[in-house]
């Protein structure tokens, strides 16, 4: 019952729901995030102050909301990058590089500490990040440039630890033969080939992390991790991840910077 009520709520019950309590607490900040794994992220790391609730239409329902609220500080979202050049306003903030799974990757204790909760492998910590990010490449560009060319690919069914291979050129071929089979109407056709192959290679961590997807990467790190190992759920990855990032990881990011600046401008409290 509960998670049908849930499911019928969007932003507009949000924005119903923020008029009411702005008006009963003139000090608290609500703080507006994609979805429920976004609340278990930040929860801990924001200010008792403040109060997050989730959009319940994803990144759209951030940005809606935020705009509907531009002129009182006291209403800000946090939400992924994804391919955005920048927020919508000055109260939308962005993750670190392209979402808050890479924000918590990109940084070595983070990351090192997932690799030894679900890894028993043979590779490095540091090895096996850029193994992962360097099969999701050439996915991660074709995400970038459907997103910037409006191609309508749709990417979610498709699942890359399911093609995770040593080669990866292989690898890349199965994951877009498998994109083709789902978008008969939009495939990834040869000069959508030569578009990506034409973008820059990725030379450093922070490229990998600025297009990879979180989702793509925790799936094909749960694959690698049960099929030459031991069997880990894919959702106790996430919430180890999640576990990882405390509030001295956070204070490191942009993300908590840029956050600390707003609230010193406008005398509020978000974070501690």
């Amino acid at each position: 019952m509960v998670n049908s009520i849930r499911d019928s709520l969007d932003e507009n019950d949000i924005i119903s729901e923020i008029k009411l309590k702005l008006s009963q607490d003139k000090k608290k900040v609500f703080v507006v995030v994609e979805g429920e794994d976004d609340k278990k992220l930040f929860l801990p790391l924001l200010s008792a102050n403040s109060e997050i609730l989730q959009s319940y239409s994803s990144s759209i329902g951030v940005n809606k909301i935020v705009q509907y609220y531009f002129k009182d500080k006291r209403v800000i979202g946090i939400r992924d990058k994804d391919y955005f050049q920048k927020p919508i306003n000055e109260q939308c903030f962005f993750c670190d590089y392209s979402c808050a799974e890479m924000m918590i990757i990109s940084v070595d204790t983070c990351f090192e500490r997932l690799y030894c909760n679900c890894y028993k492998g043979e590779m490095s910590s540091n090895k096996l990040r850029i193994h992962c990010l360097e099969r999701l490449e050439k996915l991660s560009k074709l995400r970038k440039l459907s997103f910037i060319n409006d191609w309508g690919v749709e990417f979610e069914k498709t699942k890359p630890g399911k093609f995770y291979q040593e080669s990866i050129d292989n690898m890349n071929n199965a994951i877009i033969a498998d994109l083709n089979i789902r978008n008969p109407q939009s495939p990834i056709d040869a000069e959508r080939v030569r578009m990506c192959e034409e973008l820059p290679k990725c030379s450093e961590l922070a490229d990998y992390l600025l297009i990879t997807n979180g989702h793509d990467f925790i799936n094909l790190f749960c694959n690698i991790v049960t099929t030459k190992h031991h069997q880990v759920a894919i959702d106790k990855i996430e919430t180890t991840l999640r576990a990882t990032f405390g509030k001295n990881e956070f204070s490191s990011t942009k993300l908590y910077k840029q956050l600390l600046d707003y609230q010193n401008e406008n005398n509020i409290t978000i974070v501690q």
